[in-house]
């Protein structure tokens, strides 16, 4: 006041701070308002005459929070972190109090740019380069807090990953055919991603696309390249097959068809008999590569296999049963099946038998000797197919006594006429055979 000079200064606040009136005896005064929020300052002077100056207002806002600002990619990366093209950031930030002053961002690594501010509470930017480039950004508010810097990796990789090479887990044999050896037909894939001489822009293979046609029918299934691993099912299939790396480059396709047998052919025998005529009939069948031999052995003998000059699905042959035979008359014939693709059964096998047949002896007419004494001829017809064994004892004997005169105990198949002789006093003589049948024969002379 520039005539009778202040006497005091009255002031009082509200809203963020409260201040009660008060009033200083003294031209001037201060004080601190520092809530966080608006405070409105009210505040007027009285004179030394008692004049008083009509009041005055003054609006404090104060802030200490700093924005927050997000960041969001287009395209959005792989889940591996990697893009195959350019990125465009954008950058969006909010302050609820003061309001936000601009953004500030830079680059470094593969694209490196210096600080750009934006004076928005938006802002973009597009990473071009290949390879790897960080982005530290952050916003300031109209109050001048300043957000922490924060940081956002961009991994770009444009290479294209090389030819997809599928490798069966076996050869095929000379038919062109995979069967279930090494734990059942597959193929294992592989690729090699595009190498780039820019630091951290080659992503890695990811896996395999794989469709497949004809027995397997599918459609661009992914393979991960952890377990690139692709079972084959029984038939022919065409698999189809590219590689694709952590960016999401797809690599060129490659065709591959596979015939594919797993399964192991069915044998089975069947027994018919007409008296001692044994017929077996051998049924087959494998309804894929198809049937194409068959091994069997009699009675633990040296394995035979018949070949098909034309292997087929199903069918049946059969034959006549023509030994080895044995004096048992019991036979087993063990036997398996393979497939064109070399599969082949678990031994199986049939037991069957061929009754034995009579031993019949027969003698000639005796010849009297000069000396008195009488000379005869003994044969047999022997109706096995086989030699039979019988020695002399109890099943193979003379009388009247002695049992043993030289006879016959291995006793050939057909008829045999001159077996033996006996020369003897004439007196009635009888040869006693027990056939392999059962049955006792014998044949007298006197």
């Amino acid at each position: 006041d520039s005539e009778s000079g202040v006497r005091s200064i009255t002031y009082s606040a509200t809203g963020a701070q409260e201040i009660e009136q008060t009033t200083v005896e003294t031209p001037f005064t201060s004080f601190e308002v520092i809530a966080v929020g608006t405070t409105t300052v009210t505040f007027f002077s009285t004179d030394n005459a008692g004049n008083v100056e009509q009041p005055q207002t003054v609006t404090v806002k104060i802030e200490k929070t700093a924005p927050v600002t997000t960041l969001s990619a287009s395209p959005a990366p792989t889940a591996a972190g990697y893009n195959n093209g350019n990125v465009t950031l954008t950058f969006n930030a909010t302050d609820a109090d003061s309001g936000v002053a601009r953004i500030v961002y830079r680059t470094t690594g593969a694209q490196t740019t210096s600080f750009t501010n934006t004076f928005a509470n938006t802002a973009t930017a597009t990473i071009t380069a290949e390879g790897v480039t960080t982005v530290i950004y952050r916003s300031f508010d109209k109050a001048n807090n300043a957000e922490a810097e924060k940081t956002y990796v961009v991994r770009i990789d444009r290479g294209v990953p090389g030819a997809t090479t599928a490798t069966p887990n076996s050869m095929p044999n000379s038919s062109g055919y995979y069967n279930g050896a090494n734990g059942g037909a597959k193929v294992t894939l592989s690729a090699t991603d595009a190498a780039s001489p820019v630091a951290g822009a080659s992503s890695g293979i990811s896996g395999y696309y794989v469709s497949a046609s004809g027995a397997q029918t599918y459609t661009r299934q992914f393979v991960p390249a952890s377990n690139p691993t692709v079972a084959l099912a029984d038939g022919t299939t065409t698999l189809t097959f590219n590689a694709v790396d952590n960016a999401g480059n797809e690599g060129a396709a490659t065709t591959a068809t596979y015939k594919v047998d797993q399964t192991a052919p069915v044998t089975s025998y069947t027994v018919s008999s007409a008296g001692r005529n044994i017929t077996l009939t051998v049924n087959f069948r494998d309804n894929l590569s198809g049937y194409a031999a068959v091994t069997s052995s009699v009675n633990g003998g040296a394995p035979q296999t018949y070949n098909f000059t034309r292997p087929t699905n199903n069918g049946s042959i059969s034959y006549t049963f023509d030994g080895p035979y044995n004096d048992r008359g019991e036979y087993t014939i063990k036997y398996f099946g393979t497939d064109v693709a070399g599969n082949r059964e678990a031994e199986q096998s049939v037991t069957f038998r061929i009754p034995p047949q009579a031993i019949t002896p027969f003698a000639s007419t005796p010849v009297r000797n000069a000396n008195g004494t009488y000379t005869v001829t003994f044969g047999y017809q022997n109706d096995n197919p086989t030699t039979f064994n019988i020695a002399v004892g109890s099943s193979n004997f003379f009388s009247p006594n002695p049992q043993n005169r030289n006879q016959t105990t291995a006793f050939q198949p057909g008829r045999v006429a001159n077996a033996f002789s006996v020369t003897w006093n004439g007196s009635r003589l009888t040869w006693t055979i027990k056939s392999p049948d059962g049955q006792t024969r014998r044949v007298s002379v006197r």
